[in-house]
């Protein structure tokens, strides 16, 4: 390129540059809204099936990682928790003192219910075949522990490497579904250093990436999310 090229390519740039109309200004309750009203433009006989699957999958037999294993005539404690958890409100932090003082732990259980982890085994029971890996998987609403470890279980046979479930305990689905939208809508600035800016569900996983991200031996960091 010429010098006369060069000085034409370049006034081109610095007159884009003042002509471009402003990057608008960030709206994140916005955004949320737009994206609720182009889900509801889903034909409404699809709402019910976006949620719970085709109807040749509700009757059993289930597939072996089918979250309507859950569902279970036999494990009646097993779906009787299910239906509390994702049903009865809870707060999304640990106990208060005054709470693990003054009740036992099924009720502080059933009403305080903090993000938790755990470390689900590849299929072979591993959970340090791939040392240069760490694979992460946070799960969507109305997930309880019951369903997170089934979710788990799924993403380590699929990828034949040991996940670490970042557990976003359900605290009953209306209450999730608004953590989604405060999370979105508000809590639109982020800082590692202070939980009050994010979600609590979002500060623990962002932690926990972060320091897998900073150790020595890192090649690889996987996360999979699901809905929130």
């Amino acid at each position: 390129m010429n010098p006369v090229q060069t000085g034409v390519a370049g006034k081109t740039a610095v007159t884009d540059l003042f002509m471009t109309a402003p990057w608008p200004p960030a709206n994140r309750f916005r955004d949320l809204a737009e994206v609720a009203l182009e889900a509801l433009r889903l034909d409404p006989a699809n709402y019910f099936r976006s949620v719970f699957g085709a109807p040749s999958s509700w009757l059993p037999p289930h597939r072996r990682f089918s979250e309507y294993n859950i569902i279970n005539p036999w494990q009646l404690l097993t779906t009787a928790r299910f239906l509390m958890d994702t049903n009865i409100p809870s707060y999304a932090v640990s106990p208060p003192g005054w709470a693990r003082s003054l009740f036992p732990d099924f009720i502080n259980r059933r009403f305080w219910r903090p993000t938790s982890f755990f470390r689900q085994p590849d299929e072979y029971g591993g959970v340090s075949s791939f040392p240069g890996e760490h694979w992460f998987f946070i799960n969507g609403i109305a997930t309880n522990e019951d369903v997170a470890k089934l979710n788990g279980a799924y993403l380590a046979h699929l990828f034949h490497r040991p996940v670490t479930v970042i557990q976003n305990a359900t605290n009953s689905w209306p209450v999730d579904l608004f953590e989604c939208a405060i999370g979105k809508g508000f809590k639109d600035d982020p800082d590692s250093a202070d939980y009050k800016t994010m979600t609590e569900p979002a500060w623990r996983a962002t932690a926990a990436i972060l320091e897998a991200l900073n150790a020595e031996q890192a090649q690889r960091v996987v996360v999979i999310a699901h809905s929130q």
